[in-house]
């Protein structure tokens, strides 16, 4: 007699694994932060040192966590749910999230937003969009980083800027293609592009659908990712 049993189905135990990661990698840049805090004084050439490794670590767990979250978005278990956010403080949290690495990187973060600015969006989904955002920012940008928040004719603008040397041209082209594979900046699948084109077009408000942008220049001269939502 055949066995009819059924263990989980692959992506099951793929997602079950990679939360796993997530967690055990979550522990090692905690680890990773708080040894830069004790060496920053006593030790800066360490520090300095140090940095790639906690971007890296960072940026990794990015990665696990997109991955998880599109396997969710696939199995219907999140959709996007807006309420009232304060977009200043939702900035403020994206940065205090890396402040260590921005110092450890020598990077100088500048946040631009109304205080009582409110709109409606996914807090948690786009805030998955702002971390991948400035996981690159941390590996791109020279010295200066900015984070900006303005309303424009269509609703509002969130900017992710860096004084870098900016997108290639191949992926500002492709950016705004949903579902496309991409190379953000020649070293990477475009995970982050695709999960921030699934959340954006996820954003929808009298019949004005949300979308990413991606340029070269700006402020600071380097790339732009701007998020305008409806």
């Amino acid at each position: 007699m055949n066995d009819q049993r059924q263990g989980p189905d692959f992506e099951t135990i793929l997602a079950s694994t990679i939360h796993d990661m997530k967690n055990s990698l979550g522990m090692l840049i905690n680890a990773i932060d708080g040894f830069t805090q004790r060496v920053e004084t006593t030790m800066p050439v360490m520090q300095q040192e140090l940095h790639p490794v906690q971007a890296e670590a960072r940026r990794l767990n990015n990665h696990l966590v997109l991955l998880l979250a599109l396997y969710r978005m696939g199995r219907g278990e999140i959709a996007v749910n807006p309420r009232q956010v304060m977009v200043a403080d939702f900035l403020r949290e994206a940065f205090f999230e890396f402040e260590s690495v921005f110092t450890t990187g020598g990077l100088t973060v500048d946040i631009d937003c109304d205080h009582e600015l409110e709109w409606v969006f996914d807090e948690t989904l786009l805030m998955g969009v702002v971390r991948n955002a400035l996981n690159n920012v941390v590996r791109y940008a020279r010295r200066r980083v900015r984070l900006s928040a303005t309303t424009e004719s269509k609703g509002l603008a969130i900017r992710v800027e860096d004084d870098g040397e900016g997108f290639p041209p191949s992926v500002i082209e492709m950016a705004g293609l949903e579902g496309h594979a991409m190379d953000f900046r020649n070293s990477s699948t475009g995970l982050g592009l695709y999960f921030a084109s699934r959340v954006m077009a996820g954003h929808e408000h009298r019949g004005s659908r949300g979308a990413m942008e991606l340029v070269n220049g700006g402020e600071l001269g380097g790339g732009v990712l701007t998020l305008h939502l409806p």
